[in-house]
Order: C-alpha cells, then sequence, then structure tokens
C-alpha cells in the first residue's frame, strides 16, 4: 500500500506543476460548455514517460482486483493514453484494451469499437478529466451496447460537477484517483 501512496503522491506533485491552470475569472470553457477559472490540462503528464508510468500503473493497482478483462475509454487525446498506460502496466496476457470511437468508421470494418474484446468480458471504463459525465457516460454506455460488462469506471481527476453522480445513475462504480480541491489547494 506504501508503493501506492507514493506513486499517487509523485503524480499529484507532477500535475500540478504540468496540468493546473488558474485565473481569477472564468475564463476557461470546457467541454460541457461551461466557464470555469480553473482547467486541468493533464495531456503534458499524459504524453510524458514518468506520467504516464504513474497512471498506468495507479489504474492497473484499481482494476486488477476487480476481475476486470479489459480496460477501455474513446479514443480521445485524454481517454486513449490512460487506457495504453494501464495496457503497459498489466502483466502479459492479463487484460485486454478497447478504444470507442464518437462515430463508426466509414470505411475498412467500419467499427466504432477498437481493440482485444468479446461480448460478455468484465471491463472498466477510463478517461482523464470528469466534469459532468457526458464523455464517460457516453463511453460506458457504447461498452454496454457492445455487449461488454462495465463493471469499474475510473477517471485520473474528478472536477467535482456531477460526473460522479452521472456515473452511478448507470449503476457503474466510479473512483476518481484526484479531485479538484486536491489540486487546488
Amino acid at each position: 500500500m506504501e508503493q501506492k501512496s507514493n506513486l499517487r503522491e509523485r503524480l499529484l506533485w507532477l500535475i500540478k506543476q504540468k496540468s493546473v491552470h488558474c485565473h481569477s475569472t472564468p475564463s476557461f470553457s470546457l467541454s460541457s460548455g461551461k466557464k470555469s477559472r480553473y482547467y486541468f490540462d493533464l495531456r503534458p503528464v499524459l504524453l510524458q514517460p514518468e506520467g504516464l508510468q504513474l497512471i498506468g500503473q495507479l489504474i492497473w493497482q484499481c482494476i486488477q482486483s476487480q476481475g476486470v478483462e479489459a480496460v477501455g475509454g474513446l479514443l480521445s487525446v485524454g481517454a486513449a493514453p490512460v487506457v495504453c498506460a494501464a495496457l503497459m502496466s498489466a502483466p502479459p496476457q492479463a487484460v485486454g484494451g478497447f478504444l470507442i470511437r464518437k462515430e463508426a468508421k466509414p470505411h475498412g470494418l467500419q467499427k466504432r469499437l477498437e481493440g482485444d474484446v468479446a461480448p460478455g468480458m468484465r471491463v472498466a471504463v477510463v478517461d482523464d478529466v470528469l466534469t459532468s459525465g457526458g464523455s464517460l457516460e457516453f463511453a460506458c454506455r457504447q461498452a454496454r451496447a457492445h455487449e461488454l460488462e462495465v463493471v469499474q469506471a475510473l477517471v485520473l481527476l474528478d472536477r467535482q460537477e456531477g460526473g460522479l453522480d452521472k456515473i452511478a445513475q448507470l449503476g457503474i462504480p466510479c473512483q476518481a484517483l484526484f479531485t479538484a480541491a486536491e489540486l487546488l489547494k
């Protein structure tokens, strides 16, 4: 457990250093359409080796005891690195991975869901930042539409604006590694 605490503290420090942006007035536009005084851009942490390794190890620690057979999320700059980090931290053959497109491809196999999954598999759905919960809800609903059993949802950061409640309404336990309040201290 101490190792998880050390990993978490190091990742918290990295996120505070590279990803927290604050203004005195609500000048940041969020994907939900809201304006905010603060913005969390996790891409600088997601797209560098140490951050990706820490994220992967923490996500893997959260899902390994849940009987998860695959981890996935939206094919986006936020969720896709989280999926890949978790896969790289898992032992070989431990879990599969999948990514969900917002729209099915218009060519090739015309898939909306890509990856190493099959109907009935127990999966965790991940994302980087949770605000209203719309993106994570979409990913969970698409996973279910592909007959996957979503047993867990994980986000790196909960902005604490109702997203956890939205996922809970789907009957899916949702966990955040960090909260906005924790980062804004």
